[in-house]
């Protein structure tokens, strides 16, 4: 894992062996915390990168987030 910002992270998966149609990648164990303000509200994204898509493509799912203390 490679911390780019305060809002940009990013996973590698290690070793070289491919990825093939159909399957998935989990990161066990990962937590996000931040303190909020009153109100809040946040998105998580994701985005895959590879040789054949090297500007990325958004994965299938995404997380909102969003409430007040």
């Amino acid at each position: 894992m490679e911390q780019e910002s305060e809002e940009d992270f990013w996973f590698k998966r290690m070793g070289d062996s491919e990825l093939l149609p159909g399957e998935t990648v989990s990161f066990s164990n990962f937590q996000l915390k931040w303190k909020a303000d009153d109100n809040y509200t946040t998105v998580i994204e994701g985005f895959v990168y590879c040789d054949l898509v090297k500007k990325g493509t958004t994965a299938l799912n995404q997380i909102n987030i969003s409430g007040e203390i």
